[in-house]
């Protein structure tokens, strides 16, 4: 009985918190707060957008210029006589540029100024004919409190050429006009002078004295010619078969100085300084290096004040043609190489003095013959031909290139054939090269 009462009473007990419990299970749960958008901004009426402004009528173009035929144009180059410092040219007032670049303009009057530290500034007009022309200034220094020289240059009435001004080479190597004739029975005779062109340049050529020993630099006029060109009469000077010549192409070159004569034995050690006495005098030196070229320019260029540096291989070669007097001779100065060379076939064992063969057309001696001469540039194959654009003032690479062929290291370019090598070897457009550290070879001298 009292069981039965327990289970009684325990029940009664646990009815009131089945209750609770689902009293609480039945509690709804507090909504879950999500974030919700801001309601916008009305946006304002945008400001109305004001009519675009009409674009004008464009103006009516003028009408084309007519036709004119345009004018023919040349190379024109320029020289003075400063050598120590830079010197500008403007032609027609346009912007001062090097003096020494090529010029091409077109026939007829222009305005030149020049320019250079240390000197009077110069104002000139010029003449250009179709032949092309090459003008020569002669400037002055300046006083300390500066001056300016004009000459007009086409001033009538003057019948004296003024003290500077232009010179025209054409001019001074041109035939005296024969004087005009009575009729033809009573012609008497009329013999005309025609100076030697040689002679002609000589005011622009450059002498200069070293510790005694005096050589003379040959002026040259820059110009275009076709570098290792074979001339077309090669056949009937000498029979060579041509091989390792560079193809031809066109080059262009500013106005320089090369030397009349190879560097002689008597320059070198004037120079140097050497104490050696049984050497060969006026003969070409032939024991240098192309570093020891270097040295001896140094050298001299700290004796003189000048710069003097070695010839490019494109300049070597516009010289030894002859420059813009070339004939298209095989050989410097002519197709007869006995009458221009000492070379393997006429020198007999001796070595011979410098200028004791003909000269060139530019009066330069023995680049044909006699000792091989250095050149500045490193060998090389120009990538170059006649149907490309004219290189103006070509050197070679910076760096020593390689045989495509042999993978072996080239060298120094050398030119114009030796007293040892026989005619083919001597031809002016040949090229070869030799270790720059083989004391073999001579030199001429460039600036």
């Amino acid at each position: 009985m009292k069981r039965y009462l327990v289970i009684l009473l325990s029940f009664m007990l646990l009815l009131p918190v089945q209750t609770v419990i689902a009293q609480v299970s039945n509690v709804p749960k507090p909504p879950i707060d999500s974030p919700t958008k801001p309601t916008p901004r009305p946006r304002s009426n945008p400001r109305p957008r004001p009519n675009p402004k009409p674009k004008p009528n464009p103006k009516p173009r003028p009408n084309p210029r007519p036709y004119s035929r345009p004018q023919s144009a040349v190379e024109v180059t320029f020289s003075c006589n400063v050598e120590d410092v830079p010197v500008f040219i403007a032609i027609d007032g346009k912007q001062p540029t090097d003096i020494d670049e090529i010029f091409t303009l077109t026939v007829g009057s222009h305005k030149v100024r020049i320019t250079a530290d240390g000197y009077a500034t110069y104002n000139t007009s010029i003449k250009v004919v179709e032949e092309g022309d090459f003008f020569y200034f002669e400037l002055d220094e300046a006083s300390e409190y500066g001056e300016e020289v004009t000459d007009d240059g086409e001033d009538e009435g003057e019948d004296d050429a003024p003290a500077t001004g232009t010179y025209s080479i054409d001019e001074v190597l041109a035939p005296p006009v024969a004087p005009e004739l009575p009729p033809e029975d009573t012609q008497p005779e009329v013999s005309v002078l025609v100076e030697d062109p040689t002679n002609a340049q000589k005011f622009l050529n450059d002498t200069i004295t070293v510790n005694g020993v005096t050589f003379i630099m040959v002026f040259v006029p820059g110009g275009t010619y076709t570098r290792y060109e074979i001339p077309e009469n090669l056949d009937s000077v000498i029979d060579v078969n041509v091989t390792g010549v560079p193809p031809a192409h066109r080059v262009s070159l500013s106005n320089y100085h090369i030397g009349m004569h190879e560097v002689t034995w008597d320059l070198w050690y004037a120079v140097m300084e050497d104490s050696i006495v049984d050497y060969y005098h006026n003969r070409p030196y032939d024991e240098a290096t192309w570093y020891d070229c270097q040295q001896f320019i140094d050298k001299l260029n700290k004796l003189t004040g000048k710069k003097f540096r070695l010839p490019t291989d494109a300049e070597w070669e516009y010289a030894a043609r002859g420059g813009n007097k070339s004939n298209g001779y095989v050989f410097s100065g002519g197709n007869n190489i006995d009458e221009v060379a000492w070379y393997y076939e006429n020198y007999e064992g001796e070595w011979h003095e410098v200028g004791t063969k003909a000269p060139n057309e530019l009066g330069i001696y023995d680049m044909t013959g006699s000792a091989c001469e250095w050149c500045e540039d490193w060998y090389n194959w120009p990538d170059a031909n006649e149907n490309t654009p004219p290189l103006v003032n070509p050197k070679g690479p910076l760096e020593e290139q390689k045989n495509s062929r042999s993978g072996n290291p080239m060298g120094r370019t050398i030119r114009g054939g030796s007293y040892g090598q026989d005619a083919s070897m001597c031809c002016v457009f040949q090229i070869y090269y030799a270790n720059p550290h083989k004391a073999r070879y001579g030199l001429r001298l460039a600036m």
